[in-house]
């Protein structure tokens, strides 16, 4: 391990690497190394568990994702060094200083650069700017690195040295450089304008650099392609600053060009610097021309996909005349709306109106058709509009059918409220809001659908950097981060957050994250106490309220419930209603925004669940108890039906609802470990409410889950908070099954004094009792007195189990036991007794399904194929066990099968096969690091011999 005197450097702009004292070091597997670049962009600070996590794996991480990063983490501090990788209560930190980081480095002198231009400083800003792309070298940033977090580095960085690119044209441009000199900034340019060519900076800085270096027909021909890009692209004209440029070219003694029509105009409101605004129209007629938009809001933040989707729609000339923008309530549709309303204001010069619908807004009731369309027809000049409705809709598409109008109706409840307002007319354009999905419209009407997602974390920032100030952001990057998950990165919450921070007297991000961090008072602490409109409580209330007695009762039941995310028919039970009605609740929900779908399954935001669960308060306390046990009672149900542990004689009441289909033991692996961490959830929330029962029996059920792919450590916590269930019960058969697994998992631990004292106990709690349970315990005490070396004792023990299981006539425990005395002659040596015991076994554990017991005796068999010198039998049987984990998920077999391989290999082909050894024995101990199982350091002890033997040839 390096000492602790290390001088580290890293290397990210390219394929990761580090030194380490000058030296390069392996910094391992590639997810190893998305853990270091999650840690390493954020040097100096502590980066949570779940960040890593997520950054790693996103949103299907597996659930033993967290052990898998504490394993990453452990093989990144061998080489980088203990003091330079440091554990945090929630996370880890890299401490180093920015500068040790090249991707840091360049953005610090980057900001230093931007620092001096604006301080007037060019030759400064000029320095700061070549010396952040000096440490730029050839190749790809971040090559090879999987995750969300990495793919997110990669286009920043990417975006990163493109703008320093056109920044360093800019400040050429400025202070007159030569034509020699502005040649070469253009060529750098040119090769930037394929990979981003709507971007109107970089094209206004390789014109100006154009120009200046004598090549004036090459600048106009980049104002054409911009021109012609965007007109295909995205159906819109330049915007005034590329028109600026384009001019001032033109204006150059000899510089002609057809494409001057009509002088630039500067009255165009600001967009986004690459989202250029369409070009203007001339008016159809002298008649009204209302201008009704609201402000727009001078802080906008993100949502340059949604413009681009939106403007796109609104140029085409056979695209959509109707788009709708949906999302949850405070997700920033309304602003959306407006921003690109003023931004289609020189499109649409016959007028702009605006009508708020009301739709969810608890103070007043919800316009009606007829209400809106007298404010459509005033607007217009109509001041005497006909009574009758049908009247009121003729007369308002009349009007309008030659008129090029934009038309934002804000706020819809449903699509019946909106569709007698839309125009009949090509010429004009609907932008709609609503919390609702107005499916209705896409059908009907061809409708372009617009879903406004929560931001990501770069917006969430940006938004407070423009509200609280980039400063202070800056000096509390940590809380800032919370901040935005607290919000659920919200835009309104994140408002709000924001300007009680601006506001408060000596008010910081980390304070108030601190009065966040309890969710039942979160919602308090989002509210400016200024009407429903200034609270996130309020906005989803107007949610809420919009919902039924059946979707709201629904709602607050998976609020109640610790679950991450639920299904269809974990909702019918919940609930207790059909399947069928489970998936139109789900849907509906999912439709007013309050729920999110991923694959088939359904998650709830926190701010929501703490509304839903408030609201919850109301249902009793009583029928929260009955929607906890139906929960509990149907994953218990589901694991008896599919498992051999009906023979534990649980016993349970006949499932009242739809249980999943699960065709076998690698179906029903799969499944559990999906539902894992809702499982595991459920059982700390039930034992907290007494439902002692199903939580112990649970608990028992996970055990083929929990031993194949779960991590060692996981599930003794389970199991003690299933022990405590036991107690209360003072049932001593449950204390002694959940004895009998807690000595399994310690000995995955490597902790075999704990797990022969756990098995005495178990033994101890059944004296005289006459329950065949006992079967397995005395197997499982074999085992362990196996792995602890006491052999003599341990094959006294395997014979008593394997003999008593044969006189219950039990297949599951003759195989457990035979799989045991395999297992125990296999470590002796004594290769035929291994196979004289292990093949009837195997024989019957295909005959009854027990798919994770056979896996462990084909482990052990391949043992004894190798041992009696069959390397070829033994490769047969290795391969098969990866087979059958690669249809199971079953880690913990896959890394005993792919270390066999390697042994196999280094022992057959010797140098010849030690690439192949390698790689199977390095494939086995990431899974048992992943699993934190003890036979790791075997794998390590065989990895090491290889390197000396191969040193030593």
């Amino acid at each position: 391990m390096p000492p602790a005197s290390t001088s580290l450097r890293l290397r990210l702009l390219g394929a990761p690497h580090a030194l380490v004292d000058d030296r390069p070091v392996d910094l391992g597997a590639p997810k190893q190394c998305a853990v270091l670049v999650g840690l390493a962009l954020r040097a100096g600070r502590a980066v949570g568990h779940d960040a890593l996590v997520d950054g790693t794996w996103g949103e299907g991480a597996p659930a033993s994702a967290r052990g898998s990063v504490h394993t990453y983490v452990s093989g990144l501090r061998r080489v980088l060094g203990p003091d330079v990788l440091r554990r945090t209560p929630t996370g880890y930190v890299l401490a180093v200083p920015a500068d040790a980081v090249d991707a840091l480095d360049v953005e610090r002198r980057a900001r230093s650069a931007r620092d001096a231009r604006e301080a007037s400083d060019l030759r400064g800003a000029l320095v700061g700017i070549d010396s952040a792309l000096g440490l730029w070298p050839s190749g790809d940033v971040l090559a090879g690195v999987p995750g969300p977090f990495a793919a997110e580095q990669r286009t920043h960085l990417a975006q990163l040295r493109v703008r320093l690119l056109v920044e360093r044209t800019e400040l050429l441009v400025a202070s007159g450089a030569g034509p020699a000199v502005l040649a070469d900034a253009a060529d750098r340019l040119m090769f930037e304008v394929a990979t981003y060519p709507y971007d109107e900076r970089l094209r206004c800085a390789l014109m100006s650099a154009l120009a200046g270096s004598g090549r004036t027909a090459a600048a106009l021909e980049q104002y054409d392609d911009l021109r012609r890009q965007l007109a295909e692209g995205l159906g819109i004209d330049p915007g005034a600053a590329a028109r600026a440029a384009h001019a001032r070219i033109l204006v150059v003694p000899g510089a002609r060009h057809p494409a001057l029509r009509r002088p630039p105009t500067s009255d165009r409101p600001a967009g986004l610097e690459d989202l250029p605004l369409p070009a203007a129209q001339p008016p159809a007629d002298p008649r009204v021309a209302p201008a009704q938009l609201p402000p727009d809001l001078a802080a906008f933040v993100g949502r340059s996909r949604e413009l681009v989707e939106v403007l796109r729609a609104a140029a085409g000339p056979d695209g959509p005349r109707v788009v709708s923008v949906v999302g949850v309530g405070g997700v920033g549709k309304t602003t959306l709306a407006v921003r690109t309303g003023h931004m289609l204001r020189d499109r649409f010069t016959d007028g702009q109106l605006y009508v708020n619908l009301r739709g969810f807004d608890p103070r007043h009731p919800p316009v009606t058709p007829s209400t809106a369309l007298r404010q459509l027809l005033a607007a217009l000049g109509v001041l005497s509009a006909p009574q009758q409705h049908d009247q009121l809709v003729a007369l308002w598409r009349s009007m309008v059918a030659d008129r090029r109008l934009l038309v934002v109706l804000d706020n819809a409840a449903s699509t019946e409220q909106v569709e007698d307002l839309l125009p009949g007319s090509p010429s004009c354009f609907v932008l709609v809001t609503s919390r609702d999905r107005l499916g209705g419209l896409a059908v009907r009407h061809g409708a372009r659908s617009v879903p406004l997602a929560r931001f990501e974390p770069a917006e969430a920032r940006e938004l407070l950097e423009g509200t609280i100030g980039a400063d202070v952001v800056a000096r509390e990057p940590d809380a800032t981060r919370r901040l935005v998950e607290l919000c659920d990165a919200l835009p309104f919450a994140l408002r709000i957050a924001a300007e009680q921070v601006h506001t408060g007297p000596g008010a910081s991000i980390g304070e108030m994250v601190a009065r966040l961090v309890d969710s039942r008072h979160r919602l308090d602490v989002l509210d400016l106490d200024d009407g429903p409109s200034a609270s996130v409580r309020g906005v989803l209330a107007t949610s809420t309220a919009a919902l039924d007695a059946e979707q709201r009762r629904a709602l607050c039941l998976l609020a109640v419930l610790p679950c991450q995310s639920t299904s269809v028919l974990a909702t019918a039970a919940l609930v207790d209603v059909a399947p069928a009605r489970a998936a139109q609740l789900l849907d509906q929900l999912h439709d007013h925004h309050l729920l999110e779908a991923v694959d088939g399954r359904y998650a709830m935001h926190d701010l929501t669940r703490a509304h839903a669960a408030e609201l919850a308060e109301r249902l009793g306390e009583d029928e929260r108890a009955a929607a906890r046990e139906r929960l509990l009672a149907w994953y218990v149900c589901t694991l008896v039906a599919s498992t051999h542990h009906r023979r534990l004689q649980f016993d349970p009441p006949p499932p009242r609802h739809e249980l999943p289909l699960l065709a076998d033991a690698a179906a029903l692996l799969r499944w559990t470990l999906a539902e894992l961490a809702n499982m595991t959830a459920l059982v700390r929330d039930g034992h907290a409410h007494g439902h002692h029962r199903p939580v112990w029996q649970m608990v028992a059920l996970l055990f083929e889950t929990y031993y194949a792919a779960a991590g060692a450590t996981e599930w003794l916590d389970s199991l003690r908070v299933a022990s405590r269930s036991a107690r209360a019960l003072g049932d001593t058969r449950a204390q002694a099954v959940l004895l009998n697994h807690e000595s399994v998992a310690c000995s995955r631990l490597g902790r075999n004094d704990a797990s022969v004292q756990r098995l005495r106990e178990a033994l101890r709690l059944l004296d005289g009792d006459r329950w065949w349970y006992r079967v397995s315990v005395v197997s499982n005490l074999a085992s362990t007195l196996r792995e602890a070396a006491q052999y003599d004792a341990a094959l006294v023990a395997a014979h008593d189990a394997h003999a008593a299981a044969r006189d219950l006539g039990d297949g599951y425990y003759q195989v457990a036991a035979g799989d045991v005395l395999c297992e125990l002659y296999a470590e002796l040596g004594d290769w035929d007794a291994a196979v004289r015991h292990g093949e009837p076994a195997l024989a019957i554990a295909r005959v009854e399904g027990h798919r994770v017991l056979e896996a462990n005796l084909l482990v052990n068999l391949g043992l004894a194929a190798d041992g009696l010198g069959d390397h070829d039998a033994a490769q047969r049987r290795f391969a098969h066990v990866l087979h059958l984990c690669a249809d199971m998920g079953d880690l913990y077999h896959e890394a005993l099968a792919l270390f066999g391989l390697a042994r196999v290999r280094a022992a057959r082909d010797g140098p010849a096969g030690e690439q192949e050894a390698r790689r199977d024995a390095e494939r086995a101990l990431d899974r048992f690091r992943q699993l934190g199982a003890e036979e790791a350091g075997a794998v390590q002890e065989f990895l090491a011999r290889m390197t000396v033997d191969a040193a030593l040839r």
